[in-house]
C-alpha cells in the first residue's frame, strides 16, 4: 500500500480506528557496534548532542553531556535529524545505534518505502522541571518483497529519540 493510500485511509473513519499519519523520509541506521564503556563515552563526545538523557542505576537525568562515570545503563542523544542510542547489553559492553534521518520528503511519496510519526512520551514527574515531553520518531518501512507474506504492509522499524518539548501535548501555549 503506497503512503498516499495509507494517509487516507488515516484520515477516512470508516476503518473505526485513527491511524497515524505517516511522513515520508529516509532513515540510515549504521550497524549497530559494541563496545566498552570508555568507548561509548567518547563517542557520544564526539556526537555533540543538542539534547539527551542517561539512564543511571538510580536516576535518569536530563542532559546533552556524555555520562560523568562508566556506570550508565541506557543514553540516548539527538542533534537536528540524528540520533545516538546507547545501551548497556553485558558487562562493560555496550551497543551503539546511530540514526541519520532526511527531511521529509513531499515531492515523491508515491514511492517513499520509509516513514515515521512521532509519539510524545510524557515525562515523570522529577524531570518536568526541565521538559514536559521526550519526542520519539517510530520508523516504518514498507515490505515491497512480493514473496513476502507482509508484501505490502507498512512494518516497524525502529524508535529514533528526537529531542525534548516543554509542553504537553495538547496544551495551548
Amino acid at each position: 500500500m503506497s503512503l498516499i493510500t495509507y494517509n487516507s485511509l488515516s484520515q477516512d473513519n470508516t476503518l473505526g480506528i485513527k491511524l497515524p499519519q505517516l511522513i515520508a523520509a529516509d532513515l540510515e541506521n549504521q550497524l549497530p557496534c559494541i563496545v566498552s564503556a570508555k568507548d561509548a563515552i567518547t563517542k557520544i563526545n564526539a556526537f555533540s548532542a543538542q539534547q539527551g538523557w542517561i539512564s543511571y542505576r538510580d536516576s535518569v537525568k536530563i542532559t546533552a553531556d556524555a555520562p560523568d562515570n562508566e556506570y550508565f545503563i541506557e543514553a540516548q542523544y539527538c542533534n537536528g535529524n540524528d540520533s545516538l542510542h546507547v545501551k548497556l547489553v553485558n558487562d562493560n559492553k555496550y551497543q551503539i545505534n546511530t540514526f541519520n534521518a532526511s527531511k521529509p520528503i513531499q515531492n515523491c511519496i508515491a514511492s517513499a518505502t520509509k516513514a515515521y510519526s512521532e509519539q510524545e512520551v510524557v515525562l515523570r514527574n522529577n524531570l518536568v522541571d526541565q521538559a514536559k515531553t521526550a519526542t520519539y520518531r517510530l520508523w516504518w518501512q514498507l515490505e515491497n518483497d512480493e514473496k513476502n507474506k507482509h508484501f505490502g504492509r507498512w512494518l516497524p522499524l525502529t524508535q529514533q529519540f528526537v529531542g525534548f518539548n516543554n509542553s504537553a501535548q495538547g496544551e495551548s501555549s
